[in-house]
C-alpha cells in the first residue's frame, strides 16, 4: 500500500501525499499493522558508460521496497539493508534493457564500476524484464538512504513511502491509521 501521514485539519508534510523521515522512523520501529515500509524516489542522472556521458532516469528506492513488491532479479541480487544505511556501499542494480542495450546481456557485469554523477557503483543485480517500478523509464537502482536524523540544513525530509501490510492488518474504508 502506499501511505503517507495527514493532520486534521492541515496538510501533509510538504503539501504533497509524502512521509516525514520522522514518522517513518517511528512506524519503522513501533509498526502494529505493517511489516515493512520504506521509501523511493524518481531521479535523471547522468551515467558514464564507456566514453559516453548520458542523462537517464534512475530510482532511488528503500531496500524495503523491493521486498514489499515481491521481485526476485534476473542476475544477482537486489538491496540489502546494509546498502540502504547512512554510509552504506554504493551499489547499483541495472533495467533489464540497460543490461541488454550497454553491457550485451553479459552476466560479467556483476561487480563492474558504473559511474553515476562521477561516483562509482558497484554492479550488483539486474532486474527481470518486466520491472519498471516506479515509473517506465527507470533504468537503474540506488538504494534510497532515510537519514535517522535530520540536520537543520536538511530542513523536513519527505518523500513517497510504499508498505506491506501484516497478514492480520485491517483497512477500514480508505483511511489507515498507523
Amino acid at each position: 500500500v502506499r501511505v503517507w501521514e495527514e493532520y486534521p485539519g492541515g496538510v501533509s508534510p510538504a503539501g504533497n501525499r509524502w512521509l516525514s523521515r520522522s514518522t517513518y522512523a517511528v512506524w519503522r520501529e513501533h509498526a502494529r499493522t505493517i511489516d515493512a515500509v520504506g521509501g523511493h524516489t524518481l531521479q535523471e542522472r547522468q551515467l558514464t558508460l564507456g566514453v559516453e556521458r548520458v542523462n537517464v532516469f534512475g530510482a532511488a528506492v528503500s531496500p524495503a521496497v523491493l521486498a514489499t513488491l515481491g521481485v526476485v532479479p534476473a542476475l544477482g541480487r537486489f538491496l540489502t539493508d546494509d546498502d540502504g544505511r547512512d554510509g552504506g556501499p554504493a551499489v547499483v542494480i541495472l533495467s533489464d534493457e540497460l543490461w541488454r542495450e550497454r553491457y550485451g546481456s553479459s552476466p560479467g557485469v556483476l561487480g563492474a564500476s558504473l559511474a553515476i554523477d562521477g561516483t562509482a557503483h558497484t554492479i550488483v543485480g539486474v532486474a527481470p524484464p518486466a520491472f519498471a517500478f516506479p515509473d517506465p523509464r527507470v533504468r537503474f537502482w540506488v538504494p534510497f538512504v532515510i537519514p535517522r536524523a535530520a540536520t537543520a540544513a536538511e530542513g523536513a525530509i519527505v518523500f513517497t513511502a510504499l508498505a506491506r501490510l501484516k497478514p492480520e492488518a485491517l483497512i477500514v474504508g480508505s483511511s489507515f491509521a498507523e
